[in-house]
């Protein structure tokens, strides 16, 4: 409901029409004070809207990388052993080696056929629970053997 001042008559005293004055004063501060806030508000909703966009702009990038990685990963491949792996692997092939008198190269060519690489190395390292349990049935195995066998 809009506020009306009421204009005193022409001939009124004039403590009235100061009184007039004054209500018409504080009616306008009131007014430029609003309007300033106004201009606060409008400057945030522009600042926010700055935000949000470059917000936005950046969700969009990290969508599309997420996209593009299934893609890059297949084409990445499978991971091969990792380096603390691959010495593993030289250690438990000693083992094996120590154990069953295989020769080096037979027990690294039926690793590398087992898993069907070119070499240990390229053996996904995700399958490394499958290598540790192929030594360890050819490390059991040997060591039944040498037990039966009367070898020391």
């Amino acid at each position: 409901m809009p506020l009306t001042i009421a204009q005193p008559a022409l001939d009124a005293p004039a403590a009235l029409w100061a009184r007039y004055h004054e209500q018409l004063a504080a009616l306008y501060y009131r007014q430029a004070a609003y309007e300033e806030q106004m201009h606060v508000i409008e400057a945030r909703v522009i600042e926010h809207d700055t935000q949000l966009g470059e917000l936005h702009s950046r969700v969009e990038s990290l969508e599309a990388g997420q996209r593009l990685l299934p893609e890059i990963l297949e084409r990445l491949g499978p991971q091969p052993l990792t380096p603390e792996h691959q010495a593993t692997v030289k250690a438990l092939a000693g083992r094996l080696h120590a154990v069953g008198g295989y020769a080096f190269a037979t027990i690294y060519g039926d690793l590398t056929a087992a898993f069907h690489v070119g070499k240990y190395g390229d053996i996904p390292d995700a399958r490394w629970p499958e290598v540790t349990s192929w030594f360890q049935r050819r490390i059991d195995a040997s060591d039944r053997h040498r037990g039966t066998s009367g070898r020391p």
